[in-house]
């Protein structure tokens, strides 16, 4: 069970800095290790990667975290839903998407 006071710590800790990102890469960059670091126990995540576009598809930007597969070509698969806010994927249980980065559970 999570504690919702010191999960919203965690939260505010994983966002810390992330003011100062002037590109939507920076704010990943600096984001995502934040994120499996404050909040990855809590959300049962192992990894978390960054995929960024390249010659019609989806490749591995950077990762952090246990290895798992590249899944860029799934990504491109996948039926274009997202609204213009949303820019990335989780997926913390199999084919659950959301607006993150991709995540992967440590249920697989």
């Amino acid at each position: 069970m999570i504690e919702s006071k010191a999960f919203y710590r965690k939260i505010e800790h994983a966002f810390a800095g992330t003011e100062n990102a002037r590109t939507r890469e920076r704010f990943a960059e600096g984001f995502a290790p934040r994120l499996l670091e404050y909040l990855g126990a809590s959300l049962g995540l192992a990894a978390v990667h960054l995929y960024e576009r390249r010659d019609g598809g989806l490749a591995k930007a950077r990762c952090w975290g246990a290895s798992r597969p590249d899944i860029g070509e799934e990504l491109v698969s996948r039926p274009r839903r997202r609204s213009a806010s949303c820019r990335g994927w989780a997926r913390p249980a199999p084919a659950a998407p959301a607006c993150s980065p991709w995540a992967h559970s440590t249920d697989r």
